[in-house]
């Protein structure tokens, strides 16, 4: 019987490191985006059903990941929660030309009068080239920092 104790305890703390190791490579790792739940997941700002993923964004802090209907939201939802950018470990947006997850703080911004689920008119692309060919002649193409402004303005009410 006594040997067994410490068969037990090495037995514990093995387990105890695979789940350590195993969370610490996990924060300290790439973050890529999740599967949302289309129908299923609401936006963390509006509340709203989740139903198009080509608008979808999400954002992910230490705490968890946080999903959306819209660019929009998940720019309204950073500006009031981690306005700094605090916490947040990446952000990740639909590249309108591909369909793919992207980076939202290396995406460019077109704003269109085009339909968006919360009418914010945003889209995302990877390359400049491919927003300014969705865009057209002439029209402002707006870095992350650029269109989280525009949306700051937004909340506030002054555009």
């Amino acid at each position: 019987m006594r040997r067994v104790y410490p068969l037990i305890l090495a037995f514990a703390v093995a387990i105890g490191l695979v789940i350590t190791f195993s969370y610490l490579r996990e924060r300290s790792g790439e973050v890529k985006p999740k599967q949302i739940l289309l129908g299923v997941e609401t936006c963390a700002e509006c509340g709203m059903v989740i139903r198009e993923e080509p608008h979808a964004a999400e954002l992910v802090t230490e705490e968890g990941v946080a999903k959306f209907c819209d660019i929009g939201c998940m720019l309204l939802y950073r500006v009031k929660h981690h306005p700094q950018g605090e916490g947040v470990r990446a952000m990740f947006v639909h590249d309108w030309t591909t369909k793919q997850w992207i980076r939202a703080e290396g995406a460019f911004y077109v704003r269109a009068s085009l339909y968006t689920p919360m009418y914010y008119g945003l889209f995302a692309f990877h390359s400049r080239e491919e927003a300014e060919r969705f865009a057209g002649e002439g029209a402002k193409i707006w870095t992350f920092h650029e269109a989280l402004e525009f949306v700051r303005r937004q909340g506030e009410g002054s555009e």
